[in-house]
């Protein structure tokens, strides 16, 4: 007889005990449940008896105690260690009608992306036409695209071309639809490319950039000048240059040439901007057009004065009055570099490639911190890793700069605080002022 997994045996001991009639002192605390799961060596990746996985799920659909069926939930997910699908359990059936029912929304939601796991087509139907709805809260929507991501949904692509029309979800449904390897994808983002904002043009770049075929696509795009060489981001860059796909280092050496610079490049141009920016030419500079170019190029991973992302380093109490520190961290990121800062690219089974940082992993899963997203892979999905010496901050930023743009952005780094925005904070063409 195949031996129960410790996960499960720990949950039904556990669930068992808060349902003594004994006094609710024995049930467990708020988090033990999850944590117990979390903690087995077997999770349910291992063979299980299905009867124990039905007796999980039927613990989960009859707790009465809400606290209990959140931590069943929580608890049994996180045991899935990002697994995208496993055979539906005879008993889920039934157990999913009672939970579409329970009171506590955030029991619905842990059961809506149980199902998913399971491949129930009854909550990826649901998901997609709360995705599409535009009546639902828009946050609803949001975590209904997300949650089709993750779980790779084959009908999530033609939902989510759908919606490059409509403002409240756009951002969203770009960044999901690197999960999916659809045909039209590239024409219908760049087909919408024009209308989008500068923070959806950067979502929309990242998922061209993500597969050789989007990429392809990309390249090409920017070649024609249907995309501005100026406002693909240098992550982007160096993402289309990671790929492995021949095809695609053919076009980027046609259209980009070299995109790594020497170190005596780096060093000239360190030496250049130097000359540039002198004392009274960053006291004529536009500090608050400096932090609109600091929002388009660098805020989604820096946080400067309590405004932007967590994924480099906070730059609030760094070396920012000294331009020449500024100037060599900026050029030259990958000069002297903490690990936990890092880059590894990561190529997947579907194809997709993905450069960031690893933020979690374990014997399951891989998560890993990109420019734009924070993305759960499973190990059996990863088909190449490859660890770099780089910095998560690319190179070439300020080549993508106009003249006066470096000027404002490096006037606001080593200011002494906060600046508003301007009026329209995307007034100024990008590259402009060169």
């Amino acid at each position: 007889m195949t031996r129960p997994s410790r996960s499960l045996t720990a949950l039904a001991i556990l669930a068992g005990l808060s349902a003594r009639p004994d006094g609710a002192s024995a049930a467990p605390r708020p988090g033990d449940l999850a944590q117990t799961v979390a903690a087995g060596e077997d999770g349910l990746e291992g063979p299980q008896p299905e009867a124990d996985l039905n007796a999980l799920i039927r613990l989960i659909a009859d707790a009465r105690d809400p606290g209990l069926r959140r931590d069943l939930l929580v608890g049994t997910l996180e045991s899935l260690g990002g697994r995208r699908r496993m055979p539906m359990p005879s008993a889920w059936p039934s157990a999913a009608a009672k939970l579409a029912d329970a009171p506590d929304a955030e029991a619905r939601d842990l059961a809506t992306r149980l199902a998913l796991v399971f491949g129930d087509p009854d909550a990826f139907r649901h998901l997609r036409s709360v995705a599409a709805d535009p009546a639902a809260p828009r946050a609803d929507r949001v975590g209904a695209i997300e949650a089709l991501a993750r779980s790779r949904d084959d009908g999530l692509a033609p939902v989510l071309l759908g919606l490059l029309a409509d403002p409240a979800v756009r951002a969203p449904a770009l960044r999901g639809l690197a999960a999916t390897d659809h045909e039209a994808t590239p024409a219908s983002i760049l087909r919408a490319y024009p209308t989008l904002t500068p923070d959806e043009r950067a979502d929309a770049i990242g998922t061209l950039a993500a597969r050789p075929g989007y990429a392809l696509a990309l390249i090409d795009a920017v070649g024609r000048g249907e995309v501005p060489r100026g406002e693909v981001p240098a992550a982007a860059i160096r993402a289309l240059a990671g790929h492995t796909d021949s095809r695609v280092k053919e076009a980027m050496a046609k259209v980009w040439g070299a995109v790594r610079p020497s170190p005596a490049e780096k060093g000239d141009a360190i030496a250049r901007l130097r000359r540039e920016l002198t004392p009274e030419a960053l006291a004529r500079a536009d500090r608050a057009h400096g932090r609109s170019v600091f929002a388009r190029t660098c805020a989604s991973c820096h946080k400067l004065f309590d405004a932007g992302g967590n994924v480099g380093p906070e730059l609030t109490g760094a070396q920012r009055t000294n331009v020449d520190y500024l100037l060599a961290n900026v050029v030259d990121p990958s000069a002297i570099v903490g690990n936990e800062y890092r880059v590894t690219v990561f190529e997947t089974a579907d194809g997709r490639v993905l450069s960031g940082i690893v933020r979690r992993e374990d014997e399951r899963s891989v998560t890993i911190q990109t420019a734009t997203d924070l993305v759960q892979v499973p190990r059996s999905e990863v088909e190449a890793r490859r660890p770099t010496a780089e910095s998560m901050m690319p190179e070439g930023l300020l080549g993508t700069l106009g003249k006066d743009e470096v000027r404002d952005l490096v006037a606001y780094l080593a200011g002494p605080g906060q600046v508003p925005l301007p009026a329209r904070a995307d007034a100024r063409a990008p590259g402009g002022g060169r």
